[in-house]
């Protein structure tokens, strides 16, 4: 490609990843041209690209992380953890269904999920879709110490040691609602102090790209990675078993032409 804007990225990223173009996702990503924060994103995605060997990660993960660890075992922990957090910044559209309205709640809802109704879920509701939201409706789990929420903006899932924010990496929304693509913190936040999050709150956490300065960060957002996959899972494997009529029932709601209620 001749362009290296994150948009153009973001066009070409499927195929890469579908071909399994390890090239291609190593020239992107170790490119020197354009601003490295603002396609941060789309290179995390990169990592997801099959075929990526010691020889391509090395590089990559140099070219986005200050002081990387020249102990081989550091690249695969941090590419692996970096492709998953890329992969959730644009997963986002398959909670879009999943967070609306139908018979007064939501299929998250019904799945055992908490609303929550927050100040700044909306920035003007007078304006359209998507202008409208600050950060958008949220949805909360709680259970065994763990903290997940999903919120249009980010999804913010925690334990008993440590945070992990992921922000909605889309261009329709969430882009420019963060100014980074991740965030990790370690500490023991209370679910009171998840829930009032605001950018502020953002000097509690340190960017992604600058996970290095406390390598201990990246073992604990493995950790959270690995319970939001499972969480996933989890929901996955309800709506398509006693979660079932649930989902169907907003199929049916849904071609009845209803629109998305707040």
């Amino acid at each position: 490609m001749t362009s290296f804007e994150p948009q153009d990225i973001a066009r070409e990223a499927p195929r890469i990843i579908l071909q399994g173009d390890a090239q291609a996702a190593q020239d992107i990503v170790c490119t020197q041209f354009g601003d490295r924060d603002a396609r941060l994103p789309e290179n995390l995605v990169l990592f997801n690209t099959p075929y990526l060997d010691q020889s391509r990660i090395v590089p990559m993960v140099d070219a986005i992380f200050a002081g990387a660890d020249k102990v081989f075992v550091t690249y695969p922990h941090l590419a692996r953890a970096s492709a998953r957090i890329g992969r959730y910044g644009f997963s986002f559209p398959q909670w879009r269904y999943l967070a609306q309205n139908f018979n007064e709640k939501s299929i998250l809802e019904k799945y055992g999920m908490k609303r929550l109704r927050r100040d700044n879920d909306v920035r003007d509701a007078s304006l359209p879709d998507p202008q409208r939201d600050e950060f958008g409706p949220g949805f909360v789990w709680q259970s065994g110490g763990w903290y997940v929420e999903y919120r249009r903006a980010y999804v913010l899932a925690a334990n008993e040691e440590a945070a992990l924010l992921i922000r909605n990496n889309s261009y329709f929304f969430g882009r420019d609602r963060l100014p980074n693509a991740a965030y990790v913190a370690q500490g023991r936040f209370s679910p009171e102090e998840l829930q009032a999050f605001d950018l502020p709150d953002l000097e509690k956490f340190t960017r992604w790209q600058d996970v290095l300065s406390n390598p201990s960060l990246v073992q604990q957002a493995q950790k959270i990675l690995d319970y939001l996959d499972i969480f996933e899972m989890r929901m996955t494997q309800w709506m398509m078993g006693s979660g079932r009529r649930h989902l169907l029932e907003f199929m049916q709601y849904k071609l009845l032409g209803n629109a998305p209620t707040q």
